[in-house]
């Protein structure tokens, strides 16, 4: 059991487990699905996004590695792209780590993506047009 904002959140694993949680009086809570995107320069704002929206109740999803950061990507950055929109795929919406602004070119497919995906999309800092 986790206490967020003075409020209970659990995790059901089956219907069984739900409903024998319901059965004591125990609050049950769905958890909105976040994958992070922006650029891999930026890792101590994705670590620190994380955290912050795990503490607000989002299951969040991340990258993997940290290319712009030092990892080593080995050849694999097409797949780890492709890997990142399978990612958005699964996420109800999309948390832009766009520091100072900045916004590269895979950052901007990932957005064009989720759109036409429907996902809402957030912003670390405003949008600039």
């Amino acid at each position: 059991m986790n206490e967020i904002n003075n409020k209970e959140y659990f995790t059901g694993f089956s219907d069984g487990y739900q409903a024998g949680r319901q059965s004591v009086g125990i609050h049950m809570q769905n958890y909105p699905v976040v994958t992070l995107c922006g650029s891999t320069k930026f890792k101590d704002d994705f670590i620190e996004a994380q955290k912050n929206l795990t503490l607000q109740g989002y299951i969040v999803i991340s990258v993997g590695l940290f290319g712009h950061s030092g990892d080593d990507l080995d050849g694999k950055k097409e797949m780890l792209d492709d890997m990142h929109k399978r990612k958005i795929d699964l996420a109800d919406e999309i948390f832009v780590i766009n520091k100072g602004g900045y916004i590269g070119s895979s950052t901007k497919s990932e957005i064009a993506y989720a759109t036409e995906h429907n996902k809402k999309t957030r912003y670390l800092e405003e949008v600039q047009n």
